[in-house]
């Protein structure tokens, strides 16, 4: 991203921090964003509570600051916006898929049908589009096979039109899956400086 400016803001307590941090946001709307240091304190979970309380929390080392670095740096490089779409993009794709939102449906597997995509897609563009054509379009089929006569007159009951994709993708990553191999750097945050 050009014009990324990271501006660090330190002083002891009752310093001004927070207020010239307010006011840079007000002047500079949404072109600002804050990170507070005091957000990354260290993960105490598994520490019994008695335990946290001896904790000093004044002291550097209560907080994850390569955390923070790390976040500043995917900032910096637009990782935000990346995710930010994924996002939308995942909203629409349920808005899309279910006409009828409720809780208890959660996505309705659609995390599942991503998955089988991207492993049938073998993580190539291509094939990764090409798999989500014919998932997507077995997951239509299960919402519109009464529009079919030749379907409709099979006489298969309507959940297993809703099933076929789930099957389909099953049987695919059965065949598919043997030759299938996962980019080394899965699940790994990409660092520009490590590779």
């Amino acid at each position: 991203m050009k014009n990324t400016f990271i501006i660090g803001i330190a002083g002891g307590t009752a310093s001004g921090k927070s207020t010239f941090t307010r006011r840079l946001k007000e002047r500079f709307k949404k072109s600002v964003v804050v990170l507070h240091h005091d957000d990354y304190y260290r993960d105490q979970t598994e520490i019994a509570p008695e335990e946290r309380k001896k904790i000093n929390y004044d002291h550097p080392d209560s907080l994850d600051t390569e955390l923070l670095l790390s976040h500043l740096a995917m900032l910096r490089e637009g990782k935000a916006i990346s995710g930010l779409l994924g996002g939308l993009r995942g909203i629409a794709y349920i808005t899309a898929g279910v006409s009828e939102w409720k809780f208890e449906n959660g996505v309705a597997g659609f995390g599942f049908l991503a998955l089988a995509v991207m492993i049938f897609g073998q993580w190539k563009p291509v094939n990764i589009a090409l798999a989500a054509l014919l998932f997507g379009l077995l997951r239509a089929l299960s919402n519109v096979y009464t529009g079919f006569h030749g379907l409709v007159a099979l006489g298969l009951p309507s959940t297993l039109y809703n099933m076929l994709p789930y099957i389909i993708s099953l049987l695919v990553l059965a065949i598919a899956s043997t030759n299938s191999r996962a980019p080394k750097a899965e699940g790994i945050p990409y660092d520009k400086g490590q590779r």
